[in-house]
């Protein structure tokens, strides 16, 4: 009886552990953790520039132009514009997944609509941008729920004199 014990102990603590793992095991298509509760999954259509894309918000839904709150990147012929651009591609690949939170302005005066950005690894695309100096941080209306955290990093960015702050151009412009 004791051998019959012995040997069924370790098959049951396999058997038990299984279902535990599968019930805590997060979905695939679960938001990177971290991010605040009311972003909104969309899909990497485009990358207009550096502070611009182009997204899915339903899987058969049309294409919909969003410009990022809080950073400003250069404009196309500026310097350090192919770099900020290159940046934000290399953030959010095209066909990858991106999560999209609103302030209180939805659109801009172009139309675009207004979000914060993270990426699929959970990422401030914007901040990602101000704090390795491809943007300066710009307040855009009413929209000011991480405009502190952009200015601190804006700060850091200009103290070590990084790309758009560095006084030159880049090899690109």
């Amino acid at each position: 009886m004791r051998r019959l014990l012995r040997l069924s102990l370790p098959a049951c603590a396999v058997l038990t552990a299984v279902p535990l793992t599968v019930l805590t095991a997060a979905p695939a298509s679960a938001a990177p953790s971290g991010l605040p509760k009311a972003v909104r999954k969309a899909t990497v259509v485009r990358i207009v520039d550096g502070d611009t894309i182009e997204v899915r918000l339903r899987k058969d839904g049309p294409v919909v132009r969003v410009r990022f709150l809080g950073p400003d990147t250069p404009e196309r012929g500026r310097c350090w514009f192919e770099a900020a651009t290159e940046r934000t591609r290399r953030l959010l690949p095209v066909g990858k997944a991106v999560y999209l939170l609103r302030d209180e302005d939805v659109k801009d005066h172009y139309g675009r609509r207004l979000f914060y950005v993270w990426n699929r690894e959970g990422v401030s695309v914007s901040r990602n941008l101000i704090r390795h100096g491809f943007a300066k941080a710009l307040l855009y209306r009413s929209n000011d729920r991480y405009i502190r955290v952009m200015r601190t990093e804006q700060a850091k960015a200009r103290d070590k004199g990084l790309r758009i702050w560095s006084g030159r151009c880049d090899a690109f412009s």
